[in-house]
């Protein structure tokens, strides 16, 4: 397999991974995040994990609560999404730049930002969202894998390619495996 050449304009790389209450991130809410900041050698400056109560908790899926190992009332302990944003913020905030930093998740379609921009769009802080994120520099590591000519890309499948242990559909978890795709396939 091949390995894919990379440049970025920003210094740092932002890996995430959220976990959501359903599939559609207008009626489901994120339920928590995890994040790796990198830099461009991936040499790793930070984590991050929080959980986060969602708003809308009637439209909760079961398969959702199955996947994350949460129930509807461990979801209401978690902390409010406010927070939860102004929270992520300030993790991002030592790595702001000119430019938004790249972001990389495992989703293709932008499935993680969709869910985390619905976030903050529900709480009105998109904007303070995108002065550090940005739709226009995400990266996915199924992208990649399929770029490399791997046939199979699934998370728990780089896990094993890659001999790593994880608790799978916990967010900070898939972001450290994502983070190790990433290094693996990139120059």
């Amino acid at each position: 397999m091949k390995q894919i050449q990379t440049q970025y304009l920003s210094n740092y790389l932002v890996f995430v991974d959220v976990e959501t209450s359903g599939f559609d991130p207008i009626r489901n809410d994120v339920t928590s995040i995890g994040a790796i900041v990198t830099d461009c050698s991936h040499n790793v400056l930070a984590d991050f994990y929080t959980t986060v109560k969602p708003e809308i908790n009637k439209f909760t899926s079961e398969e959702a609560l199955v996947v994350s190992g949460f129930s509807k009332e461990i979801l209401l302990t978690h902390k409010p999404q406010r927070q939860a944003c102004i929270d992520f913020m300030l993790f991002l905030k030592p790595y702001l730049e000119e430019f938004p930093q790249m972001m990389v998740s495992h989703t293709v379609n932008g499935f993680d930002w969709r869910f985390i921009e619905w976030m903050f769009r529900k709480q009105e802080l998109n904007y303070n969202l995108y002065r550090v994120l940005s739709p226009e520099f995400q990266e996915s590591t199924i992208k990649l894998g399929r770029q490399a000519g791997y046939a199979t890309n699934k998370l728990d499948e780089w896990a094993q390619r890659l001999n790593l242990a994880f608790n799978h559909h916990n967010a900070l978890d898939d972001a450290r495996v994502c983070f190790q795709i990433h290094k693996h396939l990139s120059k």
